[in-house]
C-alpha cells in the first residue's frame, strides 16, 4: 500500500519550487541540530491536526504547521552592516513586497499563500501569524530563524461510518 504525500511535503514542495536554490536545504521536521552546510534552510513541521466530523461521509482535517527560515547567525557576526542584515533576509523571504506594484513578492511566503489559497485539494486559513527570532541551538548554535504558522483544511472521505 502507498500513501500519499502529507501536507507538510505539500507545502514544502511549493516552498522549494518558490525559492529554489534560495536555501540550500528543504526538509520536513526541524533536526534540532542542522549542520552549518545546510544554512540557509527551511523546515515544515507539522505541529497539530485537529479532526471534526464534516458533512455526511466525511471529516474535516485542520492541519496546523510552522515554516521556519534558518540562517546561521554567526555568518553575519563581524560584517559590517549594508541594510541587508539577516532580519531584513527574513523579512523579504516571509513577507517581502514589491516595490512597485506595492504586491507581496512571488518568492515570498504570504506571496506563496496568498495567491495560492488552495493547494491540490487542501485550502489555507486566511490567518498567518510570523514570529522572529535569536534561536540558541545545541554545540553553540547560534540561528536567525523566521517562523510562520499556518492552517490548512482538508476534507477527508469515511466510508460506512455508521
Amino acid at each position: 500500500m502507498t500513501t500519499r504525500q502529507t501536507v507538510a511535503q505539500k507545502l514544502l514542495s511549493l516552498l522549494q519550487n518558490t525559492f529554489k536554490d534560495q536555501f540550500r536545504t528543504y526538509r520536513v521536521g526541524d533536526p534540532i541540530l542542522p549542520g552549518q552546510e545546510d544554512l540557509p534552510a527551511i523546515f515544515v513541521t507539522e505541529t497539530q491536526l485537529k479532526v471534526k466530523q464534516g458533512a455526511t461521509g466525511m471529516d474535516e482535517l485542520e492541519h496546523s504547521l510552522e515554516i521556519q527560515i534558518v540562517f546561521n547567525k554567526k555568518d553575519e557576526l563581524g560584517n559590517p552592516d549594508n541594510g541587508n542584515t539577516l532580519d531584513t533576509k527574513i523579512d523579504t523571504c516571509i513577507f517581502g513586497i514589491d516595490e512597485e506594484t506595492g504586491e507581496y513578492l512571488d518568492a515570498s511566503i504570504l506571496g506563496l499563500i496568498r495567491k495560492n489559497l488552495t493547494l491540490d485539494g487542501l485550502s489555507f486559513d486566511t490567518q498567518v501569524e510570523v514570529r522572529k527570532g535569536i534561536v540558541p541551538r545545541p554545540q553553540d548554535m547560534l540561528t536567525a530563524e523566521g517562523q510562520v504558522d499556518v492552517t490548512i483544511s482538508e476534507f477527508q472521505v469515511v466510508n460506512n461510518r455508521t
